[in-house]
């Protein structure tokens, strides 16, 4: 690296003493700048708001986040990620699918903390979750998690979106469709846990899809996600996050 570094920017998915940060360390130029671990400095920081805020010609961004870290590179700032396959590098990845839509900017200073406090039923389901994940998984879901902050841009954003659930069930579709019509019809532990969810939504909607441009984006997603490794699946057993959900609220009784 030929330029200073005043600032590494080190996003939360890299912790303080993993083999990523001791390796930057030792590059030249590293010695003495400021490390700014955002999981401490600014939790919940969407993407965009690191791009536009944070990084600048003093500073390099330290990633696990291959999209991030393709972004960055294509706004003309350093950064560094570490995988598997490369171990650190500051050079872009090939194939990951990084097209810069200029994500919306909150249009917010700085702030301390990015973090919202989730609905409770959101928070009750994912608390089970986590009792039942790896530690891989916990990362890939946080992740996938980030992705979706950084699309909307800001919580405000976010709360302000439709939803839309699309079906290739017709019998799917039937149930969804009678659980937003009246959640105390729940037949299951499953469709009483969609119930807490889709309550929390304001007007959600769900349609069939059997053909068009939604159905061939979502073919075309699922046939990506089954050719290479992602962060963007995550696999979990809802009947065991069901039973989970169920016991806390018979302790909770």
């Amino acid at each position: 690296m030929s330029r200073r570094i005043e600032r590494v920017i080190v996003d939360e998915c890299i912790g303080p003493a993993t083999t990523a940060v001791a390796e930057l360390r030792r590059q030249s130029g590293v010695a003495r700048a400021e490390f700014v671990f955002l999981a401490v400095e600014h939790p919940g920081i969407p993407d965009a708001e690191i791009l536009d805020k944070l990084l600048d010609a003093g500073s390099v961004l330290l990633t696990g986040d291959r999209v991030l870290h393709n972004l960055a590179l294509g706004r003309g700032f350093r950064s560094f990620v570490h995988t598997p396959e490369t171990g650190l590098t500051d050079r872009r990845l090939a194939g990951i699918p990084a097209r810069d839509r200029l994500l919306p900017v909150s249009g917010q200073a700085l702030q301390d903390s990015w973090l919202r406090q989730p609905d409770p039923a959101a928070r009750a389901i994912t608390g089970s979750l986590i009792g039942l994940w790896s530690e891989r998984q916990l990362k890939q879901f946080r992740t996938k998690r980030r992705r979706i902050r950084a699309h909307f841009g800001a919580a405000d954003h976010l709360a302000a979106s439709a939803l839309t659930i699309y079906h290739f069930d017709a019998a799917a579709l039937a149930r969804c469709n009678a659980v937003i019509a009246d959640p105390d019809c729940a037949a299951d532990a499953i469709e009483r846990m969609a119930a807490c969810l889709l309550a929390a939504v304001c007007r959600p909607k769900a349609v069939a899809c059997v053909k068009g441009r939604f159905f061939d984006r979502a073919h075309e997603k699922l046939t990506q996600l089954a050719k290479f490794a992602t962060n963007e699946l995550v696999p979990v057993d809802m009947w065991d996050v069901s039973a989970l959900l169920a016991a806390e609220v018979r302790s909770d009784d």
